[in-house]
C-alpha cells in the first residue's frame, strides 16, 4: 500500500514539473515547436487532449477536473493565467476561476495565495467582456 501511495506521489511530482516548464515557456514567450510536444504530452498524463479540455462545456469541464489532485490543478490554474495573460483570451481565465472554485471545495484551507490568483482571473474575465 505504502509503494502505491509513494508511486501516485511521484507521478503526482512529475505532472507538476511538467506543468511549471510549460508555464515558464509560456511566460517567456518561448513556445513554437514545443507547443506541440506538449499537447503530446498532455496526453500522455491525463489521457486527452489539451485543447479538448479547455474547450469542454463547463460540466463536463468540471467532471474532468475533479479527479484531478490538487496540486495538479493549482498548476492548471498558473498555466491558464499565463495563457489568458499572452492571448487576451477569457477562456482561459474562466477555466481558471473553476480550477479554483474545485481546488477550494477539495482543500478547505483559505489560501491568499489562491485568492490572489482567483483576482487576477476575475480582472482578465472583466476586462475582455
Amino acid at each position: 500500500m505504502q509503494e502505491e501511495k509513494d508511486y501516485i506521489q511521484r507521478e503526482i511530482k512529475k505532472i507538476i514539473s511538467f506543468l511549471k516548464r510549460f508555464i515558464g515557456k509560456v511566460s517567456k514567450d518561448s513556445l513554437e515547436e514545443n507547443d506541440l510536444n506538449f499537447s503530446k504530452d498532455f496526453f500522455g498524463f491525463f489521457g486527452f487532449d489539451f485543447s479538448y479540455f479547455i474547450n469542454l462545456d463547463e460540466e463536463d469541464f468540471r467532471k474532468k477536473s475533479t479527479k484531478i489532485d490538487s496540486s495538479i490543478l493549482e498548476q492548471l490554474v498558473y498555466l491558464f493565467l499565463e495563457l489568458a495573460k499572452k492571448n487576451s483570451l477569457p477562456i482561459y481565465a474562466e477555466k481558471g476561476l473553476i480550477l479554483l472554485e474545485i481546488i477550494d471545495k477539495k482543500e478547505k484551507i483559505f489560501s491568499l495565495e489562491r485568492m490572489q490568483l482567483k483576482q487576477s482571473l476575475k480582472q482578465i474575465v472583466s476586462r475582455e467582456t
